[in-house]
């Protein structure tokens, strides 16, 4: 999957010239890390319902919903590739899933433990072998390095939730 995007304001890392606009994965931008980072874009990822979700939409129109603070979160997708244009203030850091995956127990009742809700996120990122990102055109190095588990988090699910779990 390429991605490219545009207008990152951040501080060089130090591990390679392709990633002089990638915050180091033990740092802590704006006071978070990245496992901190990870949980707050699941937790906007399933903020807006199904009708305006930035996850499910197919061009980029609802890239703007509910964005905040000094990160503007961009959306993966729930499999397959999609193209999006969305427009980025300029002094905006930005956060996206190369790869994500999440479980929890909504939809998953018969998981009961931290250990197997995080065994049931990596199972499926365990089988992908070639991850490829790009800024600008120019690819991303050492994406392996990046791999994160979010803290575990509470999720308040919309009853027209992007998840399509029923809510009562």
């Amino acid at each position: 999957m390429h991605r490219s995007y545009r207008s990152l304001h951040r501080q060089p890392a130090e591990s390679s010239i392709n990633n002089q606009y990638v915050f180091t994965i033990d740092s802590k931008p704006y006071g978070l890390t990245y496992s901190e980072w990870t949980a707050k874009w699941w937790q906007w990822a399933f903020s807006a319902p199904e009708e305006a979700n930035p996850v499910l939409d197919e061009d980029g129109k609802n890239c703007a919903q509910r964005q905040s603070g000094p990160v503007w979160f961009l959306a993966g997708t729930f499999g397959g590739s999609v193209v999006r244009e969305c427009t980025i203030p300029t002094e905006k850091s930005i956060m996206f899933p190369i790869l994500n995956s999440e479980c929890s127990y909504a939809e998953y009742p018969s998981l009961k433990t931290e250990s197997e809700l995080r065994d049931c996120a990596k199972t499926s990122q365990n089988k992908i072998t070639q991850l490829e990102a790009s800024i600008d055109g120019m690819p991303l190095q050492g994406l392996d390095k990046y791999r994160v588990q979010s803290l575990l988090f509470n999720l308040t699910l919309l009853e027209n939730n992007a998840l399509g779990i029923l809510v009562l």
